[in-house]
């Protein structure tokens, strides 16, 4: 066989191979098509389903509506406010308030003991920082 038959051949089966390649991507495109348009199905029932969705860290139209019927509010209160961004940012509502209910159970006049003394130490130190008694 000379070299310009080898080169022919070897053109030939790159053809037969970039065709086979090229039906093989048409079929995938053709299966994500449909895959697309499922997945937009079914994000759409599950729309109707959420009350409040979040698309990459962007609150949706129904946050930002419920944003706007909820108001602003103003407080005086530094604890109001580091309440307010521990359950914004940090803790669940649900959480703080079984927090709660476990600290109101609690006598304080008796005492509470705390099992670690550096960490009540400096929640006392927080508080006192809040209630404007130490500054920083």
């Amino acid at each position: 066989m000379s070299g310009v038959e080898k080169h022919k051949k070897k053109t030939s089966d790159r053809e037969k191979e970039w065709k086979k390649k090229s039906r093989e991507a048409k079929k995938l495109l053709a299966r994500l098509d449909k895959a697309k348009a499922r997945i937009q199905e079914i994000s759409e029932e599950a729309s109707k389903n959420v009350v409040v969705q979040y698309m990459w860290n962007r609150p949706c139209k129904i946050q930002k509506n419920l944003r706007e019927k909820s108001g602003e509010f103003t407080t005086y209160s530094l604890l109001a406010v580091f309440f307010y961004e521990l359950m914004r940012d940090e803790v669940t509502p649900g959480r703080v308030e079984a927090l709660m209910i476990s600290c109101q159970k609690q006598d304080p006049i008796k005492g509470v003991k705390l099992t670690n003394g550096w960490l009540a130490q400096y929640a006392e130190y927080c508080v006192d920082r809040l209630m404007g008694v130490e500054e920083l």
